[in-house]
């Protein structure tokens, strides 16, 4: 027969519940860092002002979560993600080919500029860019004051019914 004491059964329940629900929480937490991400990408970048921040859908493609070792999170790891988000001070950006270049595809894309015309038109943009700088689309900054805790609550809410329910 083999005794084992009260204070090592709670214990080890103790530890056994824990990590449980230390790993329902992880759950949830990732569960609403993707569902923010979602969110991101279809309610506030379609409605961001001054407008949308998409050309060809790399900075919607972007956004993701995962898991760190306490939590969870979500981002965009577009390298232009920062300059969206937070925008660009007037004078901070130096023109050169390469942005003259990427400016002038784009606005043959956008039918601002034939092909013959579009690098002095990108010339021009990049120009003013340096000039008024680019206002900032606060796309995760809207979507974290307006629904974050709302959707952790939820998330967070969904399973620890789940973790309750299998106990």
């Amino acid at each position: 027969m083999t005794v084992v004491n009260l204070a090592d059964a709670a214990a080890f329940f103790s530890k056994v519940a824990d990590e449980k629900f230390r790993t329902a929480a992880k759950k949830g937490l990732l569960s609403a860092a993707k569902r923010m991400a979602t969110l991101i990408v279809i309610r506030y970048i379609p409605n961001a002002k001054p407008n949308q921040p998409v050309d060809r859908g790399a900075y919607k493609a972007a956004w993701g979560a995962g898991v760190e070792e306490d939590g969870a999170y979500f981002d965009n790891i577009a390298p232009h993600a920062p300059f969206v988000e937070y925008g660009v001070r007037a004078g901070a950006s130096k023109p050169g080919k390469a942005m003259i270049q990427a400016i002038a595809e784009w606005a043959v894309r956008k039918g601002i500029a034939d092909p013959e015309t579009a690098s002095r038109a990108g010339f021009f943009i990049a120009m003013k860019i340096k000039s008024k700088g680019i206002e900032a689309r606060a796309v995760m900054e809207a979507a974290n004051k307006d629904v974050l805790d709302q959707v952790v609550k939820e998330e967070l809410e969904r399973e620890l019914k789940r973790l309750a329910a299998s106990l």
